[in-house]
This record gives C-alpha cells, sequence and structure tokens, in this order.
C-alpha cells in the first residue's frame, strides 16, 4: 500500500482554496460564539456543524461560492445582533443618562 492509497483525488488548486475559505468560515463561527451562553453557544455550534456537514459532499463551484457568501452573511449578522444585545443589556449605571443638573 503506497502513502497515496486510501486519500481520494488530490484537490486541484481552486478547490484547496476554496476548502480553505470554508474551513476558515467555520472557524470564524466557532470563535464567535465563545462570548456567549453556553446554551447558546452549543445550539450555535450544533446548527453550524450539521450545516457544513450537509453540504460536505457538494462539488459545484458555483454553488460552494453561495454557499459561503451566505454562511459569512449570517456570521455577520449574528455578530450584529450579538453586539446590539451587548449594547441594551451590558449598559451600567454611568451609561445611563443621568437627570440630575451637574455640580456648579
Amino acid at each position: 500500500m503506497t502513502a497515496r492509497q486510501g486519500l481520494g483525488k488530490a484537490l486541484s488548486l481552486k478547490q484547496f482554496l476554496q476548502r480553505l475559505e470554508s474551513l476558515k468560515l467555520y472557524r470564524d463561527i466557532l470563535r464567535a460564539t465563545y462570548t456567549m451562553d453556553a446554551d447558546s453557544r452549543g445550539f450555535l455550534q450544533d446548527q453550524a456543524r450539521l450545516e457544513f456537514k450537509a453540504q460536505k459532499d457538494e462539488t459545484d463551484a458555483r454553488e460552494i461560492r453561495l454557499l459561503q457568501a451566505h454562511g459569512r452573511q449570517r456570521l455577520e449578522e449574528t455578530l450584529g445582533m450579538m453586539k446590539m444585545a451587548q449594547g441594551l443589556g451590558g449598559r451600567s449605571s454611568q451609561d445611563q443618562p443621568s437627570c440630575e443638573k451637574p455640580h456648579e
């Protein structure tokens, strides 16, 4: 048995780069969940894993680009919602507008 057997067909440069981009997107999704509470983090990580596994056999380059763009868009939307939630829920009493007149 040679070292090449069992590895499957070699990827073209274009396929290799698309694979790298997909892996980067997956890692970015996982990184984005690290600041979430445990329940949300687990749910979103499971969802990402399921969606990536469902598309793992996709070979059409155009479809892969569309999936990557859709995934990137969903990640950006999620990050935006997280920032909004932190902005609304993370305000301290110092951040709240004061009704008192300033001391003279």
